[in-house]
């Protein structure tokens, strides 16, 4: 409560375990998969099909009911959780993250595998999950779902043994990229890259010039509201010294004609 009132800012990410918390009522403990694929590498075709028929009987018959009971509670509980904040910080800027399909183009190409019913039940169920979250305008919504539309992204890889429902390092990045677009501006100076938040200032120290001085910035830096390319601007260095012997010899030179003319 006490971070929520001192912050500026806040990003929520809510709502993805309210679906994947729903697998753990599936039981899948007459398949020992271990046996199966770790000591023997040959495929036993019936038990992957009595395997995959029980998930898709699951995915039928239980996990529908299990589904709607989570979209309901998610619908009570979120725009509490968002009444709540704003609340407690009446100003506060609030960041929400939509939800993603983990199981997007998910298959098994090499032994023929149809998964579609998987990944169409996780579209499903996480745009009604989005709907609920696209209902309200107290917050800034963060498009994950469409930035993570494609498998490169994702960590789903049954061939390689990967079944993690989270982003891979292209998919944190990307939403990494999601959020400076929405954050900062990109200011680039020389052969550098700064990223700064919206509306805010930038520090930074001129590239030394030989023979000049910096003068002043082709922008101001104390506010920065657009990407820039950042230039420094220099004068001339003043050698007063080499100025005043100058001046003084044309003084001498010229007294010097002045006396031969007279």
């Amino acid at each position: 409560k006490n971070n929520i009132k001192d912050a500026d800012i806040v990003f929520i990410n809510i709502g993805a375990n309210d679906l994947l918390d729903l697998f753990d009522y599936m039981d899948l403990s007459n398949f020992d998969f271990e046996i199966e694929y770790g000591t023997n590498p040959s495929f036993d075709r019936k038990m992957i099909n009595d395997m995959i028929n029980y998930i898709e009987a699951f995915f039928q018959n239980e996990l529908e009911s299990l589904y709607l009971s989570a979209l309901e509670d998610f619908k009570n509980i979120f725009p509490q959780i968002i009444a709540k904040i704003k609340e407690y910080n009446p100003d506060i800027k609030i960041y929400v993250n939509n939800l993603y399909n983990p199981f997007a183009n998910l298959s098994i190409p090499l032994i023929n595998l149809d998964l579609s019913f998987i990944e169409n039940f996780s579209d499903n169920a996480i745009k009604s999950f989005n709907e609920v979250i696209n209902s309200y305008d107290d917050y800034k919504i963060m498009d994950i779902y469409n930035t993570l539309d494609e498998n490169k992204y994702l960590n789903i890889n049954p061939l390689q043994g990967q079944i993690d429902p989270h982003p891979n390092y292209n998919g944190h990045k990307a939403i990494y990229n999601l959020y400076l677009s929405e954050l900062a501006y990109k200011v680039t100076y020389e052969d550098e890259i700064y990223y700064v938040l919206k509306g805010s200032k930038l520090d930074i120290k001129p590239e030394k010039k030989k023979g000049y001085v910096f003068k002043k910035w082709n922008y101001d830096l104390n506010n920065i509201n657009k990407d820039i390319n950042l230039k420094a601007i220099y004068k001339r260095k003043v050698n007063y010294l080499a100025y005043g012997i100058l001046v003084i010899s044309l003084l001498i030179v010229g007294l010097i004609i002045k006396k031969g003319r007279k």
